[in-house]
């Protein structure tokens, strides 16, 4: 079931009961490749995506970007997940890489996609960025990168918190 929401987006509920603020643009993608039911059960944790500044919101703009659609899909319905299970998320969907900052682990093919994000409070999980991993290892570079916007978004959650604008479809 697909519920519209003025102020932020759409609110996706799955057929085993998972909900989540996907941008609007995004939903035609997802429903693609996933089942859409209609279930009310309440979530687990609320999922924020990160804006670094007004009308910036790196993951956004690295999902709009993924190849083939369904992998973007893919990725998605692992924020679901996320959403569902919050710190009970486990490999091989999530990993702790340090200091407070999570991956959430999706494969594609031969493409390792990765989001970035951490915990704010109990409940509440911030998705900082995404990428696609070629190594072994996340760079370093790309956990400090979530690390900074970790410490700019708990100086000030209300800027740093992406809202979709209704003209953003």
């Amino acid at each position: 079931m697909i519920l519209k929401c003025p102020r932020i987006g759409i609110h996706l509920i799955s057929q085993i009961g998972l909900k989540l603020v996907v941008p609007r643009r995004l939903i035609r993608r997802v429903s693609q490749y996933c089942e859409v039911g209609v279930y009310l059960k309440m979530s687990r944790s609320t999922v924020y995506w990160f804006q670094e500044d007004e009308n910036s919101c790196p993951l956004k703009e690295w999902i709009d970007n993924i190849k083939p659609k369904k992998a973007q899909a893919k990725v998605i319905a692992r924020i679901l997940l996320l959403e569902e299970l919050g710190h009970e998320l486990r490999r091989p969907h999530a990993d702790y890489l340090e200091d407070g900052i999570y991956e959430l682990r999706e494969r594609y093919k031969t493409n390792q996609y990765r989001i970035l994000f951490f915990f704010a409070g109990k409940d509440i999980v911030i998705l900082t960025h995404g990428l696609v991993k070629n190594t072994d290892e996340v760079p370093p570079t790309e956990i400090q990168r979530a690390k900074k916007f970790r410490q700019m978004y708990l100086s000030m959650p209300e800027k740093h918190t992406y809202e979709e604008g209704d003209d953003d479809e």
